[in-house]
C-alpha cells in the first residue's frame, strides 16, 4: 500500500505464493517494486505476468520500465506491439516520454498517426476516461493541431470542480497548458503551467502514481533546461524521497549541486549513480550514467 509499501510487497508476494496465475497481483506487486526503483524486480514480475497472458497494460508497464532504464529497443518493441496492442494513450505517452526524457525525437508521422488515432476515438467521447482526453490532447499539440488541442483543453476546464473530477478541471488542465507551452518552445511557461500541479500531483485522480511519474518527470527536465538549481532539487528530492534510483533525479541533484557550489555534494551522487547503474539493468548510455562517469573522469 501507499501507507506502507514494504508492508504491501509482503502481502503481494505471498498473494502470488498462493496463487501464481493472478493477473492482478503480478500488477500489483510490479507496481511496488516499480515505485522503489527495484527496475530489475519489476521486470521480473512483469514479464512472469506477461508470461501468462499478454494483457496491454502489463505491456505498457514493461516498456515503460525499459524507457526509464534506457533500452530503447525493447520500448520500441512493445510499444508496437500488435498482439495486443498498447491503448492509445500509452502509446503516447511513451513517446512523450522517450522524446523528453532519452532525448530521442519522434517523427511527426508518428505523432499525426497517434492524433489521427485520437481524432478517431473522440468520435465516441464521452466514453473516454479524462486520463485519454488529455494524453489525445497533448497529441494533437504535438502533431500540430493546436485548435483541436484546445478543444480538449477546453473539455478539462470545463469538468466539475476540485474532487469531483479528480482535480482535472484545474490540476489536469494545467498540466495540458504546460505541456502544450513546451511544444511551442515556450520553457517558463510550461514551468509556471505544471510546477503547482505537480507539486500536488498525488491529488490527482485519473492514473496510477506510476502513471503520473511522467508529469514530475517532465517538470523536473523543464527547470534543469531553465537553470533552476533550488527547484530542480526539491523536485529531485521529493522524487528520490520514494525511488532512490531514479537516475533522472539523480542526475538533476548533482547538477543542481554544481550550480550552487556544493562540490562534495555533486560528486558523491555522480559515485552513487555509477554504483547504482553498475548493480541494475540499466543501459550505461542513458544520460545520466554518461553524465555521471564523464564528471568523475574529469574531477582533479
Amino acid at each position: 500500500s501507499d501507507e506502507d509499501p514494504d508492508e504491501g510487497l509482503k502481502l503481494g508476494l505471498r498473494a502470488l505464493e498462493a496463487d501464481p496465475g493472478n493477473l492482478y497481483t503480478y500488477h500489483a506487486v510490479g507496481h511496488n517494486y516499480a515505485a522503489r526503483g527495484a527496475y530489475g524486480d519489476a521486470l521480473r514480475i512483469f514479464e512472469r505476468g506477461n508470461s501468462l497472458e499478454r494483457y496491454p497494460h502489463l505491456l505498457w508497464h514493461l516498456a515503460e520500465v525499459h524507457a526509464i532504464l534506457g533500452d530503447e529497443r525493447m520500448t520500441q518493441d512493445y510499444w508496437s506491439s500488435t498482439a495486443p496492442e498498447l491503448p492509445l494513450f500509452e502509446r503516447i505517452e511513451l513517446c512523450w516520454r522517450r522524446e523528453l526524457l532519452r532525448h530521442a525525437p519522434q517523427d511527426m508521422h508518428t505523432w499525426k498517426s497517434l492524433a489521427a488515432q485520437g481524432e478517431q476515438l473522440l468520435e465516441h467521447s464521452d466514453f473516454l476516461t479524462i486520463w485519454m482526453h488529455h494524453w489525445i490532447g497533448l497529441a494533437l499539440a504535438r502533431a500540430g493541431e493546436t485548435e483541436k488541442a484546445r478543444q480538449q483543453l477546453a473539455r478539462l476546464r470545463n469538468l466539475p470542480a476540485g474532487r469531483d473530477s479528480g482535480y482535472w478541471s484545474d490540476l489536469g488542465a494545467d498540466l495540458l497548458e504546460g505541456e502544450m507551452a513546451l511544444i511551442r518552445g515556450d520553457l517558463e511557461t510550461a514551468a509556471e503551467w505544471m510546477t503547482p500541479s505537480v507539486q500536488r500531483i498525488h491529488d490527482m485522480g485519473g492514473g496510477s502514481r506510476e502513471q503520473k511519474d511522467i508529469f514530475q518527470d517532465v517538470c523536473l527536465e523543464v527547470h534543469r533546461r531553465l537553470g533552476h538549481a533550488e527547484m530542480v532539487m526539491e523536485l529531485a528530492q521529493r522524487r528520490l524521497q520514494r525511488n532512490p534510483n531514479h537516475f533522472q533525479s539523480l542526475a538533476a541533484l548533482a547538477w543542481a549541486y554544481a550550480q550552487t557550489g556544493q562540490a562534495e555534494r555533486q560528486q558523491q551522487t555522480y559515485r552513487d549513480i555509477v554504483e547504482r547503474a553498475a548493480a541494475g539493468p540499466v543501459n550505461p548510455q542513458i544520460p545520466a550514467v554518461v553524465e555521471a562517469r564523464q564528471a568523475l573522469q574529469t574531477t582533479p
